[in-house]
This record gives C-alpha cells, structure tokens and sequence, in this order.
C-alpha cells in the first residue's frame, strides 16, 4: 500500500485533501499533528502512524509550499 492510501485510509480525509497536503499546512503540536486543510474550515488530525509517514516525508521535503502527492 502507498504511502498515499494509507493516510486516506489512517485518517478518513477526502482524496482531493490529501492531494493539497504540503508541508506548510501540518501543525505539529506536541500532543497531535493537525493538517488545516488549504482554503477550507476543515482540520484533519494526525494519529502516530500518520505521523510516522509524514514525518519522511517531511525530512525529504525540499519546498513547504509543494504538495507531498500529485493528483494522478
């Protein structure tokens, strides 16, 4: 399974969510991740697993404003 449809599958957010996701729109709070999505009201929160995830992802991040999956 990619990384991408475990976190769909971890976190019950919609695709296109997930397609916007970039590294400038995590907060890592101490207690639990939040992603705010871009241009919604909406938060996703970010158990341990997720976290586990996108913390590689974020190590090989080399632009906060990129998104981390393309729409394809």
């Amino acid at each position: 399974m990619s990384d991408r449809e475990t976190l769909l599958k971890l976190t019950g957010m919609r695709l296109e969510d997930l397609v916007k996701m970039r590294p400038c729109d995590i907060d890592k709070k101490p207690d639990a991740w939040e992603y705010q999505v871009p241009e919604t009201n909406r938060i996703v929160f970010l158990g341990a697993e997720s976290q586990v995830i996108l913390g590689r992802l974020l190590e090989s991040a080399t632009d906060t404003e990129k998104p981390f999956f393309s729409v394809v």
